[in-house]
């Protein structure tokens, strides 16, 4: 995420969102835990705080969807 071009920095924030959602599904990591690395790390990229965490809720809650519709 921290070399993510300017303009996929919202897109890249998503993806690890999701992703962190998927591996909440399982256990592995705590929701607010999820979002505040993936969130963290998009601050560190360039996103304005409140961007980064609304962006990466999102992402966590697809992942979580994802994982419980088996998609």
């Amino acid at each position: 995420m921290k070399y993510s071009r300017q303009g996929t920095r919202i897109d890249v924030t998503f993806a690890a969102g999701r992703d962190a959602g998927r591996l909440v599904a399982q256990g592995a990591l705590g929701e607010a835990a999820a979002v505040e690395l993936v969130a963290e790390a998009a601050v560190e990229a360039g996103l304005s705080r409140q961007e980064a965490r609304t962006v990466t809720r999102r992402g966590v809650r697809a992942g979580l969807a994802e994982v419980s519709s088996g998609a």
